[in-house]
């Protein structure tokens, strides 16, 4: 089996896993309700592979609608252009609620002193991390060992295997490696295999799951050179005073649960993620850990109206 699905679709699994699921929760017993159980849900928009909002709004227009069919809301869903305009547009009251990666939450959490986080979305791991796998004959002892060789790389890596990579390497790691794309993650650990390139950089439920499917292929060609700390998951924040807290707990009771639906498990594993888990208590612990350790990237100014 092909590993392009658990990995290249992350972000948008992310982002619609979350649109879905939302629906469902709101629909437990919100019909009927008054205006004040209405929620705005922002999107951060680098969940989405697409960056062109037209082309976004059409992933998440469906969702949108079937929440207006099954609860009679007018429940919005929008997409936010950025940790800064998820600052304002939460502190502004535009929006109650955001979706976004854990990095984004470890960076603006201590903007935010009247959020929460709810619940997070996990793949494989509750943790995210970036590991870079070598041929196990090779002889490269750091990362400058590789510099200007082979990088293969699927075509779209998860988001903090990129923040990773950059980091480590100064800059864009397009400039520090020579970036051959691959159709998926599998694609790109047997050009590692085969030595037509040098290294490859997966998430670790990638690499787990190429582990648990080929353990002597991976025993007898490959080796961990590095490996990124532990990442918070993506993460689904409220604002505590702006949202009913019976409404937040029927949000949370409806995804926690809904691994064990025939909708929910159909869902889940169209966007290829296993199940919504309660914020683990060390959460926010490893949010202010990994903001303290890595600075976070500069944005592009946001677009005057």
């Amino acid at each position: 089996m092909g590993m392009s699905p658990r990995i290249a679709f992350i972000a948008r699994a992310c982002a619609g896993i979350f649109l879905v699921l939302v629906a469902a929760g709101v629909s437990t017993g919100l019909r009927g309700q008054q205006a004040r159980d209405e929620v705005k849900i922002g999107m951060m928009n680098n969940l989405f592979e697409e960056q062109d909002e037209k082309k976004i709004r059409v992933q998440i227009d469906p969702f949108a609608g079937l929440v207006r069919r099954q609860t009679g809301t007018q429940g919005d869903f929008v997409v936010v252009q950025g940790r800064e305009k998820m600052i304002e547009d939460l502190k502004a009251n535009r929006i109650q609620m955001g979706v976004m990666h854990g990095l984004d939450y470890a960076w603006i959490r201590d903007r935010l002193v009247d959020t929460k986080p709810l619940l997070i979305a996990v793949a494989d791991t509750n943790t995210l991390k970036a590991v870079i796998v070598v041929p196990k004959d090779s002889s490269a002892q750091s990362l400058d060992d590789l510099k200007e060789q082979t990088l293969a790389l699927n075509a779209y890596p998860p988001y903090h295997v990129r923040f990773w990579l950059n980091h480590v390497c100064g800059g864009n790691y397009a400039g520090f490696f020579k970036v051959a794309t691959q159709r998926d993650v599998e694609a790109a650990m047997e050009e590692v295999a085969d030595k037509s390139a040098a290294a490859t950089a997966v998430s670790n439920g990638a690499l787990e799951f190429y582990k648990r499917q080929k353990p002597v292929r991976f025993q007898r060609f490959f080796r961990v050179l590095m490996e990124s700390p532990d990442f918070p998951a993506p993460v689904m924040i409220y604002r505590t005073g702006q949202v009913r807290q019976e409404l937040v707990q029927r949000f949370r009771t409806s995804m926690l649960s809904a691994h064990q639906t025939p909708e929910g498990r159909d869902t889940l594993q169209l966007w290829r993620l296993k199940r919504f888990l309660d914020v683990p208590a060390n959460f926010d612990q490893l949010a202010e850990e990994t903001a303290k350790r890595f600075p976070p990237p500069q944005e592009a100014p946001q677009a005057v109206p």
